[in-house]
């Protein structure tokens, strides 16, 4: 039975033509119809396998549809890199294997600075080109099991699977060498964190260049009232597991956070 239904839903089409030479074989061969009546027989086969052709031809259809609506929404229109959609499912995908398995991995995110006056100043196509490029040129330097998406406006992400600290660290500051060689007079702004327990960081939280923030990291705030509420870390920060740092507080150059509380 279990190869039975395993072989018709590898091939349809040739167990239901199987099917059909079998009811074929046994109106011809029933004792009780005449010619006439195999003949009508099967006519109403024949009608039956051309409306189970066209339904199978009809669910391909929709089959290829909804296969393509699901790309169609995860995918960025300008670069054809995957969206934040995309991301933010892989990157879940990633958090549960890593729970499971111990892993860790680190997600890189760039902005290209300045980018309002390359539009203002060549106009939208050239920004347009510029986001295509800076999108190529990641997904080229990343491997098979990483992930490069668009978020909006000119900001990118990298999903760094199965990589530590340290690694992160040097394949980010590579691809970041990389965008600079190819725009010289901009700087690609760069905040890196650890995913492995996940990370929170407030909405209104400032991260500079080369941050690392480890696995469980908090940037919060100390109430809901309008204005800066969350932490500014500064360029070179390194945020230990754990660690939360809450309210508008300015973390310096280069400092680092051990496990602990700092808020004002």
């Amino acid at each position: 039975m279990n190869a039975t239904a395993g072989a018709i839903k590898a091939d349809p089409q040739a167990q239901v033509a199987k099917l059909a030479r079998q009811i074929i074989d046994a109106i011809a061969k029933h004792p009780g119809l005449n010619k006439g009546e195999q003949t009508r027989q099967l006519a109403l086969l024949e009608r039956a396998l051309t409306l189970t052709k066209r339904a199978e031809q009809r669910r391909a259809v929709t089959q290829q549809h909804a296969e393509l609506l699901h790309s169609l929404a995860r995918t960025d229109f300008l670069t054809g890199l995957p969206n934040r959609r995309a991301l933010e499912e892989h990157a879940q995908g990633m958090l549960e294997a890593a729970d499971r398995h111990g892993d860790s991995g680190v997600l890189v995110l760039f902005d290209i600075d300045h980018f309002k006056d390359v539009n203002d100043t060549f106009g939208p196509a050239a920004g347009d080109s510029v986001l295509r490029l800076v999108g190529e040129l990641l997904a080229q330097n990343i491997r098979a099991t990483d992930l490069v998406a668009r978020l909006g406006a000119d900001q990118f992400a990298a999903l760094l699977a199965h990589t530590g600290p340290r690694e992160g660290l040097y394949r980010a500051r590579r691809l970041q060498a990389i965008l600079r060689e190819t725009f010289p007079p901009a700087e690609q702004a760069m905040a890196m964190g650890i995913y492995g327990m996940g990370v929170v960081v407030g909405e209104t939280a400032l991260i500079g260049d080369d941050v690392t923030l480890y696995h469980g990291v908090t940037l919060g705030g100390t109430s809901w009232s309008k204005g800066k509420r969350h932490p500014t870390l500064e360029d070179g920060v390194v945020v230990g597991a754990g660690a939360k740092i809450l309210g508008p507080v300015v973390i310096g150059r280069d400092a680092r956070i051990e496990i602990g509380r700092a808020h004002v």
